[in-house]
């Protein structure tokens, strides 16, 4: 009995630990409560058997994917009056200019495929419901087609450490960025020879890091799990901002 009590003893702590990383049960992605998730975490997004799109995603996966085209964040457009410099959305981006983990969001977060929309269920869609609508998330959580009011996404989303953006303070060197749990897509672009980053480091990959929806969200809610929004960093002071940006 004594060996059992220091058994549970030293696994106490251990058990804490995993309880605290946090988990999708119980989070915003947890759809258990709703009919039309069959009452299932995983299903609404994974299958064991059977996947959609296995060459793009590699995550086996269930849900509809979304076929919209995005009015897109980055075209650069300036005032009549030459003070102000803007980011116009005037670019069209379609799902084969995004990374694949930013396709699987926007499979919901779009706003044109319902939730219960998974495993073929596309005749279900009315009683599923959307992101936004009643029962099914903050109106906040459907970011629609539009994305030109959004952080850019994609492989055209490039995260040049080395420059300024046409006009945007520099970007912390993707080391750094890396280091406090970030996740980056790549792009096919390569990086230009002898390119540095913004301390003057030589930079060491071959293609440019990419801004995904996961750079700055965990889906799995396993990183901060009582951060609102489901957020890899904390916005306290600002902080998740600044993991990037140099202010």
């Amino acid at each position: 009995m004594r060996s059992l009590f220091k058994f549970i003893a030293a696994a106490t702590p251990m058990l804490a630990a995993c309880f605290a990383l946090g988990e999708v049960a119980g989070s915003k992605h947890d759809f258990s409560a709703q009919g039309w998730s069959d009452n299932a975490i995983c299903k609404p997004c994974h299958t064991p058997h059977n996947a959609i799109e296995t060459g793009i995603t590699g995550r086996l996966w269930a849900h509809t994917l979304s076929t919209a085209e995005y009015n897109y964040h980055g075209t650069r457009s300036t005032s009549v009056d030459n003070t102000t410099t803007l980011d116009a959305g005037d670019t069209i981006l379609t799902q084969n200019d995004m990374d694949g983990a930013s396709r699987l969001c926007l499979s919901c977060h779009d706003g044109t495929v319902a939730l219960d929309s998974f495993m073929g269920k596309d005749q279900s869609r009315v009683t599923g419901g959307t992101i936004g609508t009643a029962g099914h998330g903050s109106p906040t959580a459907n970011l629609g087609t539009d994305l030109s009011n959004d952080h850019p996404v994609g492989f055209r989303a490039q995260y040049k450490e080395n420059t300024q953006h046409g006009g945007h303070y520099g970007y912390a060197p993707f080391a750094s960025v890396q280091a406090k749990f970030r996740k980056f897509a790549w792009s096919t672009t390569p990086v230009p020879a002898g390119s540095k980053d913004q301390d003057g480091n030589d930079i060491t990959y071959t293609n440019w890091p990419s801004i995904s929806c996961v750079t700055c969200h965990d889906v799995h809610n396993g990183t901060l799990p009582d951060e609102p929004g489901l957020l890899r960093v904390t916005n306290t002071g600002s902080e998740i901002c600044l993991s990037c940006h140099h202010k």
